[in-house]
């Protein structure tokens, strides 16, 4: 069988840098995510803002997650989309740390347009470019080569974390400062990021035949098959999580509005898993 050795090379080339890139990406969340909530605060918002903060972006990014398949075949290109979408996503990270600068009295519903959209295109870069990186890395080095990979940029992530909370004790005075320095560093390391990502190599996209499935095929699979299973796992697993947060965020949790809240944060284990099930360009993770 013959082998092209420059699609060999590329390969290597790609998963050299992917795991660079996952590093960068680390230090992303490290510096961003784990500072937006403590952020909401610093700016005073409310409880119930900080709650929809908290669960409406990762319910609006599931939603838009099960549009990645029409998006993937419109763009013809799965590579595309994940630059676009990370590109987006580090782009929020400017408006967010200019809410530093600018204080107002409706910050807190731009934090929470801001961070949708962080959100949104996070969740659409992930299953393009899990399908990518299921195609370049082989089978047989996979569970090696993504656990190094998780393992340094989980690294990196908690580096990134115990700095900016050392930079923000030292700053505490100054906090909002302190934010957007912490903000503008997660933009740098998410532009370094998307510059690996266009080291990525990607094979030609396949468009799967598509099976036509019956009324209830869904439901039944859920506790007929290896995939169903492990979607009801992710489900109980994540709508626990999500419907305590406003404990864990200590945010009262009386009430209607925070009820819903609740609800919209448990909703998005049932869209993530759903979306998991429709996807027959196999572009899911």
């Amino acid at each position: 069988m013959h082998i092209d050795k420059s699609i060999v090379r590329k390969v290597e080339n790609a998963l050299r840098f992917s795991t660079a890139e996952g590093m960068a990406y680390g230090t992303m969340l490290g510096f961003g995510d784990n500072f937006i909530v403590a952020f909401a605060v610093a700016l005073q918002t409310s409880n119930f803002q900080i709650g929809i903060l908290c669960s409406v972006p990762g319910f609006l990014a599931s939603i838009a997650q099960t549009l990645d398949v029409q998006l993937v075949r419109r763009l013809k290109s799965r590579k595309t989309l994940v630059l676009i979408c990370a590109l987006l996503q580090g782009l929020m990270f400017l408006p967010i740390l200019g809410l530093a600068y600018f204080p107002s009295a409706s910050n807190g519903w731009w934090l929470i347009l801001f961070t949708s959209i962080y959100s949104i295109s996070a969740a659409l870069t992930s299953p393009a470019w899990g399908s990518i990186m299921a195609e370049v890395v082989p089978d047989n080095l996979r569970g090696k080569y993504f656990s190094v990979r998780g393992s340094l940029s989980t690294l990196a992530n908690t580096v990134a974390f115990l700095a900016g909370g050392v930079l923000l004790t030292f700053l505490a005075h100054k906090a909002l400062w302190g934010f957007a320095i912490l903000f503008g560093a997660a933009f740098l390391a998410r532009i370094i990021s998307c510059g690996l990502l266009t080291k990525l190599f990607e094979f030609p996209l396949k468009d799967k035949p598509q099976a036509q499935s019956k009324r209830g095929d869904f439901a039944r699979g859920l506790t007929s098959t290896n995939l169903g299973k492990y979607m009801l796992f992710l489900f109980s697993m994540n709508f626990a999580v999500e419907y305590c947060q406003p404990v864990f965020r200590g945010i009262p949790t009386t009430g209607f509005k925070n009820e819903l809240l609740r609800i919209c944060g448990s909703g998005n284990s049932f869209i993530g898993c759903y979306s998991i099930y429709h996807d027959p360009l196999g572009t899911g993770c």
